[in-house]
């Protein structure tokens, strides 16, 4: 069995602790096996990540002599019940910080278990994402407003749903358009109780390839537009204690790439937006119950990537469908839950990239430098 060594020095102090790899690997593991939660199985994971970036270059460090002992199995299980013990009080938490009800196992909070009177909108619902959660709510007889710029096409094997599904045309980037929304959605079907921001474009040139154009757009769309629309539809929900905001982001929150700059920008810039809101629905608004969520897939399979892949020959990540995205997604609306959702789960240590040493972020990041690249 390989033997790990692990190394912290501050100063003249060295301690070094000796435990074979693959029983502390194991350890770091239990602490998050049974949670469900991507966000809290971040913090869970802080220091797996360091360790397991480090193995192959510690793992050949020799052992002190003095400290060089197995652990027993009675240690070692102490450790896990340990482990598992944190977790569970880290999830506990942070559900209570955001709102939550603290015990992750309690079912969908009570605020939220009666769907036949909640408004979902849904901005960019013709397509991708955004078309697959109206599907999925509709279904469910949820009442869906979807909103877009282009009509939804409807075929003989995939139809829009028109049943529990109203459509409205919608520049989601012209504010005084979004303001008379409120008016009509307001005498025509009600207030909305949720707000899914899903509307996003994408055009991965480098920074000298794209229009000026082109990146402003990138901007109003991606960045601003949520805002504008959350501002439109907050007060409502204030006024009712009751609601919901959803943002779809991405790992482009975490991770810039080449030929991804504008992108990047703005879903680093709804993170932000998505940290703000929480603080003020609690310290100004005084209204924590209002759950607010984001989002942050990989790469899905949308016109919005799809149609652009075909001149990309380095492109070989690979890619969830929308549908896949949209299930999870409509799982953790129906929760009643605040939370921040990462897609795949295998992702789940992108918040702690520049918690990394620079070299270890680079290098992460260099693995990605030709995946957009055209030719």
């Amino acid at each position: 069995m390989a033997v790990a060594h692990c190394t912290y020095s501050t100063g003249y102090i060295s301690t070094v602790c000796r435990l074979p790899s693959a029983i502390l690997r194991s350890l770091m593991l239990a602490a998050s096996i049974f949670d469900t939660t991507e966000q809290n199985r971040i913090s869970n994971y802080y220091l797996h990540v360091y360790y397991c970036q480090l193995l192959p270059w510690i793992s050949a460090l020799p052992s002190p002599p003095l400290l060089a002992t197995q652990f027993s199995a009675r240690q070692v299980a102490a450790a896990a019940v340990g482990l598992k013990l944190v977790s569970t009080l880290n999830t506990m938490l942070s559900n209570y910080y955001v709102g939550n009800p603290v015990l992750s196992w309690s079912g969908p909070h009570k605020e939220w278990r009666d769907w036949s009177k909640e408004i979902i909108l849904i901005t960019g619902a013709s397509s991708g994402m955004g078309r697959a959660m109206a599907i999925e709510f509709a279904r469910r007889g949820i009442t869906v407003v979807a909103v877009d710029r282009n009509e939804p096409v409807s075929t003989e094997s995939d139809a829009f749903p028109t049943n529990h599904v109203h459509f409205y045309r919608l520049d989601v980037t012209d504010s005084d358009a979004v303001h008379a929304l409120v008016q009509t959605l307001r005498s025509d079907v009600g207030d909305p109780t949720v707000v899914i921001n899903n509307a996003g474009v994408f055009n991965g040139q480098t920074l000298l390839d794209a229009t000026p154009a082109q990146i402003q757009l990138t901007f109003a769309v991606n960045a601003v537009a949520p805002l504008l629309v959350t501002r439109a539809f907050l007060p409502a929900m204030l006024k009712a204690k009751h609601g919901h905001i959803v943002s779809m982001a991405s790992m482009a929150s975490f991770v810039s790439i080449a030929s991804n700059i504008d992108y990047s920008c703005t879903k680093a810039g709804l993170l932000g937006f998505y940290e703000g809101l929480s603080q003020e629905l609690q310290w100004r608004y005084h209204c924590p119950a209002i759950r607010n969520s984001i989002v942050h897939p990989f790469w899905v399979e949308t016109p919005l990537l799809t149609d652009d892949m075909a001149s990309r020959t380095r492109f070989d990540d690979k890619i969830m469908t929308a549908e896949h995205v949209a299930h999870k997604i409509v799982a953790h609306v129906l929760s009643g839950r605040s939370g921040q959702l990462l897609m795949p789960e295998s992702m789940f240590m992108a918040g702690y990239l520049r918690a990394l040493p620079i070299w270890i972020q680079e290098s992460l990041r260099n693995g990605k430098g030709l995946t957009l690249m055209k030719g």
